[in-house]
């Protein structure tokens, strides 16, 4: 009589630590989720500052070098708002996305100083895109691999 009555309180623990852990692992989800929606509008908030400073005074007045800047900069917050939005619909990062924002931040950092840098610092900004794109088409060939993805046509 005793095991039954001890098996039964142990069921009855562990189903109480279950839900506790589910109301926790949601509750954490929620706030995560509320963080991230967060972050999406400031970000878009910075993308609407952004197109009007470029639109309202550096087409007009600025630099080619400052427009082009700001344009990238753009393009990396609208790319960085998609991959928000893509992880509150499916909560996964993908690397893929990850690394295009990163080539192109790499991309926007390097394109007007390469002239002034160094042969070591052109050396080293070549090493990461070229890791940079391995990652990317490594994903892309494990995607295919294991049929995570289907071929485009």
């Amino acid at each position: 009589m005793r095991r039954i009555r001890d098996k039964f309180y142990s069921d009855m623990e562990a189903s109480s630590f279950v839900l506790f852990e589910k109301f926790f692992l949601n509750a954490f989800q929620f706030s995560l989720d509320f963080l991230v929606f967060v972050i999406i509008i400031a970000l878009f908030l910075v993308v609407m500052k952004s197109l009007f400073l470029l639109f309202s005074h550096d087409i007009f007045y600025g630099d080619v070098k400052d427009v082009a800047s700001n344009i990238l900069f753009t393009i990396i917050l609208v790319e960085l708002i998609s991959l928000l939005f893509s992880y509150i619909k499916h909560h996964v990062i993908k690397i893929e996305r990850v690394v295009e924002i990163g080539i192109i931040s790499i991309i926007r950092e390097s394109l007007f100083f390469i002239f002034e840098a160094d042969y070591l610092h052109i050396l080293s900004v070549s090493v990461l895109l070229f890791v940079m794109s391995l990652f990317y088409f490594l994903e892309q060939y494990y995607l295919y691999k294991y049929k995570v993805l289907e071929k485009k046509d």
